[in-house]
């Protein structure tokens, strides 16, 4: 199945002015998760002490943190699952940020919406942020089973553009120049809930590169983030579970 291809126009070649700085498996065609670590917790209170999940159940994260794959390209798919529980799942990195790697980027969409077996209103969603030295959160991009948005807080520029793959409805870009000098923590969050639906998220192509955000052409205006117009789902209620 096929991504929508998203509605906005904007960068189309950011990386070819800058000098790319890998992120371990980034592009996820190591065909798994190497390069994060990789953890799931329940909603269940448990005695243990998880550095993750604290005082949650930790669960088996392989149900819902994958490696799939669309024609020969890999990317990493986050399944919210059927709803039968809260769950968090999470993946983080390592990263340094210096002059040459200040810029994030990554690709981001909505693969599938299917029925789930709950019956609360939130919405599950995907979060993608950093973590600072100091423990402090930032983040970066938020995307539901609705739509998706970039978060430009806590001095970090994040903007919507155009995916570096056509598979993807859009692609954010996180001017992270402010943290340079810092070793940073990159968190990509599932967010499950009751809600009565199983969301199929999907990310990719996950870059750190030097340069200057200012380069890059202005995304579509705020307004069409808010109104979720940059993506277009494709739901697909007939798909076996």
């Amino acid at each position: 199945m096929k991504f929508s291809i998203g509605l906005l126009t904007g960068v189309a070649a950011l990386l070819s002015a800058a000098h790319a700085t890998v992120i371990t498996n980034g592009d996820f065609e190591a065909g798994d998760t190497s390069g994060f670590d990789v953890a799931a917790c329940g909603g269940a209170v448990t005695m243990m002490d998880d550095p993750v999940c604290g005082f949650t159940n930790v669960i088996d994260p392989s149900g819902f943190i994958t490696v799939e794959q669309d024609g020969t390209n890999n990317f990493l798919q986050l399944d919210s699952s059927l709803g039968t529980q809260i769950l968090l799942g999470l993946l983080t990195q390592t990263l340094n940020i210096t002059a040459d790697a200040n810029i994030l980027s990554f690709d981001a969409g909505v693969l599938d919406v299917l029925p789930g077996l709950g019956n609360e209103t939130f919405p599950d969603f995907v979060l993608v942020s950093v973590r600072t030295e100091m423990g402090e959160l930032l983040p970066i991009f938020s995307m539901s089973d609705q739509f998706g948005f970039a978060v430009s807080d806590n001095a970090l520029n994040a903007s919507l553009t155009s995916p570096s793959d056509g598979f993807f409805g859009t692609g954010v870009i996180a001017d992270l120049s402010s943290l340079v000098g810092m070793s940073i923590i990159l968190e990509i969050s599932l967010n499950s809930t009751l809600d009565g639906q199983r969301t199929l998220f999907a990310l990719d192509n996950f870059s750190l590169t030097g340069g200057d955000v200012s380069d890059v052409p202005i995304p579509a205006p705020l307004a069409l983030f808010a109104t979720g117009l940059f993506l277009l789902r494709r739901v697909s209620s007939q798909r076996a579970m």
